[in-house]
């Protein structure tokens, strides 16, 4: 089974997200990992960090989001002391889910590319590649703010697949690719 992590995010800002998010830790909770009331079946629940890259196929828009508004000059909303998030190219995500089919591990195992970035780190990684400074507003506690922008730890531990033997990515060696395909898809 495969969850984004949004799935386990506390508060999904949306009634629909929040009923998929339920869904999903509903199904976790079913199949049982074992060692904890076990399931009626060998069980794995890959848990992807936030899936970036792939042009105009990222179906998202989350990067496009930051491309465009900050070629465009337009400000970014983030929180005033953001956390970290984690990401995943979409290539490596497609490599691990093939790699942990052919595993005969159980339970809960995070995916995410080593290095987690928070909005400040992507937003100044954006404006460099785009070639203009980003503009940031800083919104109210509880207000909304711009994708990856978040007022709560959120990043993934990889360590599990990692020891099982799975080898992660760097997100700063694939995700300036990703953001001059964003960018260009944009043109």
């Amino acid at each position: 089974m495969t969850s984004t992590m949004e799935v386990y995010d506390p508060a999904p800002p949306t009634p629909e997200a929040r009923a998929y998010a339920e869904g999903k830790r509903q199904a976790e909770a079913v199949l049982g990992e074992p060692g904890q009331g076990g399931g009626p079946f060998a069980f794995a629940a890959v848990r992807t960090a936030h899936v970036l890259g792939g042009g105009r196929e990222e179906f998202t828009g989350r990067l496009a989001h930051y491309t465009g508004r900050i070629a465009a000059g337009t400000p970014v909303d983030v929180h005033e002391a953001p956390y970290a998030t984690s990401f995943i190219h979409h290539h490596e995500i497609a490599r691990f889910l093939q790699w942990t089919a052919g595993q005969s591990f159980t339970g809960a195992v995070d995916a995410a590319s080593h290095g987690s970035l928070d909005v400040l780190e992507l937003c100044a990684l954006v404006a460099e590649r785009v070639g203009r400074p980003a503009g940031l507003r800083t919104v109210e506690a509880g207000a909304a703010a711009s994708p990856f922008s978040f007022d709560r730890d959120y990043a993934l531990d990889n360590s599990r697949a990692e020891g099982l033997g799975y080898r992660f990515r760097r997100v700063a060696d694939w995700l300036p690719g990703a953001i001059d395909e964003a960018a260009g898809a944009a043109l």
